[in-house]
Order: C-alpha cells, then sequence, then structure tokens
C-alpha cells in the first residue's frame, strides 16, 4: 500500500467522520456495527508435505475474500495504481526488496498467478448521546476508527511460496535498522522493522507479522505486515489503521480478515 494510498484513505475518513457530526448535531441515529471475532492462533512451523499444484488464475479468484464474506469490513477490487509489479520497486539494499514489495502491494519471486482485494474494517460509529460527551478531537478521530489492508493472493510453482515466504522473513531481520525504496517514483523509507510477537496468526503452514514504520512527508506511518504460506499459496496483508496513524496509538493485527482469507481458501 503506497503512501498515496493512505492519504486518499485518510481524506475519505476525515469526510465520513464530519458527515457522522453532521448527523449527530441534527438529532439522527448513528447505527453501531457489530465487531468482528478474532480468533488467533499460534504460528506454525515450515510444513514437511510435498509442494501443493500452484493455482490457477481463476482459482486464486474463486479463493479471494469477496464483499458480503467477512461481517462489518468492506471488501473491493484495488484501484488503478494499488498493485505494483516487482519491477516497479527499486531497493538500494536487494535484501530488503521482500519487505519493500510486502510493503508496498507488490509479489516476492515469480508467482504463476496473483489476485488482490483492498478491505476496510467498517468503523463502529458513537451513538448521539456518546458524541455529546466527548471533546472535538475525540468526535474526530471517532469517525477514522478504521482499518484498511492491501490483501493479496500469489501461487507459485514447486517450492517457490515456500522460498517467497523465508526471504520476507529474512529481510526482516537483516532490514530491521531501516531502508530506504522508491515505488512506482515515490521515494519512501521505512525506519525500522520489527516481528510481532505478541498476537499471532491463525491457520497456514508458515506465519509471520511485522511492525514496519514509514517515513513520507516528515511523517511516521505505522503499518502491519502479515505473511502467512498455505502449500503453495502465499497471502499478505499489509494493513494501516487511520485513527492510529492521527493518533500514534498502536493497532492489532487483522486476525479477523486473515483467518477468513486462509479459511476460504481451504
Amino acid at each position: 500500500m503506497r503512501p498515496t494510498l493512505i492519504r486518499r484513505t485518510a481524506t475519505a475518513a476525515a469526510v465520513v467522520s464530519l458527515a457522522l457530526l453532521a448527523t449527530a448535531c441534527g438529532g439522527g441515529e448513528a447505527q453501531d456495527a457489530d465487531a468482528a471475532t478474532d480468533n488467533g492462533g499460534e504460528k506454525k512451523g515450515a510444513s514437511t508435505a510435498p509442494a501443493a499444484k500452484a493455482l490457477t488464475a481463476t482459482e486464486l479468484k474463486k479463493a479471494l475474500l469477496a464483499q458480503g464474506d467477512l461481517a462489518n469490513h468492506t471488501i473491493v477490487d484495488p484501484g488503478a495504481g494499488d498493485v505494483l509489479d516487482a519491477e516497479d520497486i527499486s531497493v538500494e539494499n536487494t535484501e530488503c526488496e521482500p519487505i519493500a514489495n510486502l510493503t508496498s502491494n507488490a509479489p516476492s519471486g515469480e508467482p504463476a498467478a496473483e489476485g488482490h482485494r483492498m478491505v476496510s474494517s467498517d468503523a463502529k460509529r458513537p451513538s448521539v448521546e456518546e458524541l455529546a460527551e466527548m471533546t472535538p478531537e475525540e468526535q474526530l478521530a471517532s469517525g477514522m476508527d478504521s482499518m484498511i489492508t492491501a490483501l493479496s493472493l500469489y501461487s507459485y510453482e514447486d517450492e517457490a511460496a515456500g522460498e517467497a515466504f523465508a526471504a520476507i522473513r529474512t529481510a526482516a531481520e537483516k532490514c530491521a535498522g531501516g531502508f530506504a525504496f522508491t515505488a512506482a517514483d515515490e521515494d519512501v523509507t521505512i525506519s525500522k522493522v520489527t516481528e510481532v510477537k505478541k498476537e499471532s496468526v491463525s491457520g497456514g503452514d508458515e506465519a509471520a507479522a511485522w511492525e514496519v514504520t514509514l517515513k513520507e512527508g516528515g511523517e511516521e506511518i505505522p503499518y502491519k505486515l502479515v505473511a502467512v504460506r498455505q502449500g503453495s499459496t502465499l497471502a499478505t496483508f499489509a494493513s494501516v489503521d487511520i485513527r492510529a496513524s492521527v493518533t500514534g496509538k498502536d493497532f492489532g493485527l487483522p486476525t479477523a480478515l486473515v483467518k477468513a482469507q486462509l479459511d476460504k481458501l481451504g
């Protein structure tokens, strides 16, 4: 997910927030969305089973989450320019390429097929009574309570899925101190990469998650990255929380989304 996409998302969230305040001031009713259930599990080690056959583009599209598959989430196709090719990423330290690619919604290695979705968690909107007890700053932030995730599925031939996963994990370790790269002619700086160990993601043969801090335009934006290999398919999730990017507070992994996608992948 590129910085320009974050800016567009943040702007949209601000518009939603202002509309929410206008409704509250006019006496309208705000609807509360039920929270999705997160079922985190322990990470699994590398599978010793033979590599499964790579999914075709048609099979991968059917395996991707679609609108209606996950409650309280909006799932759409990515817009033009939201998905990049590996050739669109330029990293001076080539060891860091897999993390740069994951952050930018681009593949690692050479997948046989790929599919993508943009997923946003529906904000839980406060009631009129709750808004009345908030400060103006809290009211504004309440409309930005949404996580945006770039979801990608990549299928690989032979052992390439495991190799792609291993490359991402190695890059996270070797590039923990940060690095700079260019994504579609945009200069991006990652100041640090830290593996997330206090939470876990469920399912898959191998799974790992990281917190990445991007510096762009003098601002720091926290990301959460998740990579899960299931057979010959690699699922990746690059998430930014709009409210956290404004308040600077931490946010969790998209565990409900990860579980739903792995369940559908089968």
